[in-house]
């Protein structure tokens, strides 16, 4: 297969939600890429579709939507075409989602450890790791977030944590798989303007370090500016602008931007 300069291509993609026999369309003809090593924006506000792209891209719709038309290529593999274990191989170590809200995305009645270990043995199981293997993986990944005493962290219950270091776990979990596209749903959103912008310097940083692609979703310009390097502006399930983040943020063409 030709080798793609995107990570990531979305074609014409439209979705509509099936609800007490009416359909609402939520994404009207999406179309964007993803460079390799890159991150690239999606701004707008709440409502407009956003999270609901990130959801086509990994393929976890809710059962009432619809996928009215659209591929969405991953290095060159249409994920709707993809068979039970391509999505699995997929899902492991392909895309890696952070939801905005760290606490819904951690279960309360379990150590950080015993969710981490089973997240990374989903991400490996093709491999058989060990237990000790994992753990070790495990603490290189809360290391390279700039987690201190990760023992303790591993040992720890989600509410023992702050919003910022629960977060922190979050993004963890997903690097260690050795994930190659990040989708990052309003990731410092739940949390304060200082730990907001510790999050944001770590995603930028890891996609420096790793060359690692990034969705970053926002309602905020400034988030966008600060860490991406191209924009699309999305109002009511379409794209109305995209190009370099500098260049429109240096002179808007549509007037919604």
């Amino acid at each position: 297969m030709e080798e793609t300069k995107n990570i990531l291509e979305l074609k014409d993609l439209s979705v509509s939600f099936k609800t007490a026999g009416t359909k609402t369309h939520v994404l009207d003809h999406i179309q964007f890429s993803v460079p390799k090593g890159e991150s690239v924006g999606l701004v707008g506000e709440s409502g407009c579709g956003k999270t609901t792209t990130l959801r086509a891209i990994l393929r976890v719709l809710p059962s009432n939507a619809v996928v009215e038309s659209g591929e969405i290529f991953y290095n060159g593999r249409d994920v709707f075409q993809m068979s039970g274990q391509e999505l699995r191989e997929y899902r492991q170590t392909g895309a890696g989602m952070i939801f905005q809200d760290p606490s819904s995305a951690l279960n309360p009645v379990f150590t950080i450890q015993d969710q981490f270990l089973t997240s990374l043995k989903y991400a490996f199981q093709s491999k058989n790791p060990n237990r000790e293997e994992l753990r070790k993986r495990a603490v290189d990944a809360l290391e390279a977030v700039s987690l201190a005493d990760p023992q303790r962290i591993l040992n720890s219950y989600p509410f023992q944590l702050s919003g910022g270091m629960r977060q922190r776990v979050c993004i963890a979990m997903t690097l260690a798989a050795d994930r190659h596209l990040l989708l990052a749903d309003e990731p410092g959103t739940a949390l304060d303007v200082t730990i907001q912008d510790q999050i944001l310097r770590l995603i930028k940083k890891l996609v420096e370090d790793r060359k690692l692609s990034v969705i970053m979703v926002s309602h905020s310009l400034g988030v966008i500016r600060q860490i991406t390097t191209s924009v699309n502006i999305m109002y009511a399930g379409s794209i109305v602008e995209r190009g370099g983040t500098q260049e429109v943020f240096e002179d808007p063409q549509h007037p919604y931007t």
